[in-house]
């Protein structure tokens, strides 16, 4: 006894029955459709655009975002580090006093730019006389 496949539930994708491989080309269904055509319509893209982001699953609200990644909005609240506040106020107590900081840095590439990064840091807030 042989096994059929089921019966299609759509026709194929764009007229195509099987591709080299064999394999039956579908679109996207009903529920694809609406939220594409919901995107298209309360954000203005594209078509094709909005099939893109339906499919990332995007609503509505997020596309803009999506599509213009900021990298604020991406990064962590840095005040969620372990003991970072703590830090920066002991940080804040020596720059008010004058006190000289030492930058100690690893010697891999992250750790050089950090410590270039820090150092640029401190001689801007002090030529600002911020503190």
């Amino acid at each position: 006894m042989t096994l059929s496949a089921p019966a299609p539930t759509q026709d194929a994708f764009l007229g195509i029955d099987a591709s080299l491989t064999g394999r039956r080309w579908e679109g996207p269904d009903a529920a694809a459709m609406r939220a594409i055509a919901a995107l298209a319509q309360q954000t203005g893209l594209p078509e094709q655009v909005c099939r893109i982001l339906a499919r990332a699953g995007v609503a509505p609200g997020q596309a803009e975002a999506y599509l213009s990644p900021r990298l604020r909005e991406l990064m962590p609240d840095p005040s969620h580090l372990r003991d970072l506040d703590r830090a920066v106020a002991v940080m804040q107590t020596h720059l008010a006093r004058g006190s000289r900081i030492a930058v100690f840095a690893d010697y891999d590439v992250d750790g050089a730019c950090s410590a270039a990064l820090l150092h640029a840091f401190f001689a801007v807030v002090l030529r600002a006389n911020q503190y």
